[in-house]
């Protein structure tokens, strides 16, 4: 599924989802993301949520914020958040301002 909002869900096998954002998703614009991948979650039944982080450089407070505001919303519908295909960057920008394991989950690449 392709919107506007920056960021494409495909639906995996087993109950599983894709979500890979574009360069134009903003990060500041949650709601109506969230409202539009709540949706689909329900909609899929959805017991895990992947998102690639392939294209993403550097994870700043802002964009966390974003993670953990998606990683809620899976919360509430019972569904895992986990993050993949994290780049190194991203990592170390990530690790230099949190000081807590964050809500959601981090993988090396999709797992069934």
């Amino acid at each position: 599924m392709k919107n506007n909002f920056g960021f494409s869900l495909t639906k995996l096998g087993s109950n599983s989802l894709l979500l890979e954002p574009y360069d134009n998703l903003n990060p500041l614009e949650t709601e109506p993301m969230v409202e539009l991948i709540s949706e689909y979650i329900f909609n899929t039944n959805a017991v895990k949520l992947y998102y690639d982080l392939n294209k993403i450089l550097i994870i700043d407070e802002i964009y966390y914020n974003w993670l953990c505001t998606l990683s809620k919303t899976c919360t509430f519908f019972q569904t895992q958040l986990i993050t993949i295909n994290m780049k190194p960057s991203a990592a170390i920008s990530l690790s230099s301002f949190i000081t807590k394991k964050p809500p959601f989950e981090t993988a090396i690449e999709m797992q069934n």
